[in-house]
């Protein structure tokens, strides 16, 4: 299975559902990938995005920690060349066949044989939960679909209708506390906040460059008063990552998940100080 683009043609791999399980004609779901920033794959309802992997960070989708527990059955091919971007996967020798199926559902599925049972068993799908549904709490909102209230707004923001959030509305999303104190490009009276564990954010209009550090990258956010949080692009070195996205705009589609990677959010200096002080004993988030 391929799923990606020939940059220089145009011409895309990708999945289409059937329309049902008795017809084979093609439905309103597509699952695609988007190179529009750092590459991850999105599935497509018409003109509506419903599910996004996250980006590709050496290993695995931001989004699917749970790959780095398929060595042994999957390896895992991803291409990002001036030619093509494209990911793939072969099975491993003496692993059951597989297949991925896009269900008419919207869900894609990778399916195992199981030759036991005679039949195929779903070994993962996508979106799995509340959390992974494209949005679902707005912009500078953070899904955790372990809390009783699933969406909560990224520290230093406010939701933008605490009407809508109280009706368990959060697609409206939040706004800053406080503007960024961002002068002249320098950034001195800003700081970030580290979101610990979670599906980095949509990369659309995003920048990346693979060959700067994650402190070159921290040091380029502040130079730039559009800059609203930074990441690694690739963690296949261990460590906090190498690499380096940059986001300029709002962060949309984050959620915590085990296994997930660190975001530094933008803040201004004394909210930076004031969450390095509440969030010491926590475990899942922390300061840079």
């Amino acid at each position: 299975m391929r799923i990606g683009k020939d940059v220089g043609t145009g011409a895309e791999w990708s999945l289409s559902s059937w329309r049902h399980a008795y017809d084979p004609s093609a439905s309103d779901f597509r699952y695609v990938m988007d190179t529009r920033g750092s590459p991850e794959l999105h599935i497509w309802r018409k003109g509506r995005k419903t599910y996004r992997t996250g980006p590709w960070n050496g290993l695995r989708f931001s989004g699917i920690p749970e790959m780095a527990t398929y060595k042994g059955m999957f390896e895992f091919q991803f291409t990002d060349t001036a030619d093509e971007v494209s990911y793939m996967y072969h099975a491993c020798d003496g692993s059951p066949p597989s297949r991925v199926v896009l269900h008419e559902s919207g869900v894609i599925k990778r399916m195992v044989w199981d030759s036991a049972a005679l039949r195929w068993r779903s070994f993962w799908s996508g979106p799995r939960d509340e959390c992974d549904r494209y949005g679902v709490c707005g912009a500078f909102g953070v899904c955790n679909e372990v809390d009783a209230v699933v969406c909560s707004c990224v520290w230093g923001f406010l939701p933008r209708s605490p009407v809508e959030w109280g009706m368990r509305n959060a697609s409206g999303g939040c706004a800053r506390s406080t503007p960024l104190q961002c002068g002249g490009g320098a950034g001195d009276e800003d700081g970030f906040h580290a979101l610990r564990g979670v599906k980095l954010p949509e990369t659309h209009g995003s920048s990346v460059d693979a060959g700067a550090s994650l402190e070159e990258c921290g040091r380029r956010c502040l130079a730039n008063c559009s800059c609203t949080a930074y990441a690694a692009s690739d963690i296949r070195g261990g460590g906090g990552g190498s690499g380096c996205i940059l986001w300029f705009g709002e962060l949309v589609d984050t959620r915590f998940i085990d296994g997930g990677q660190d975001l530094f959010v933008r803040l201004t200096l004394r909210l930076h100080l004031q969450s390095q002080s509440r969030l010491r004993s926590l475990s899942q988030s922390s300061l840079y």
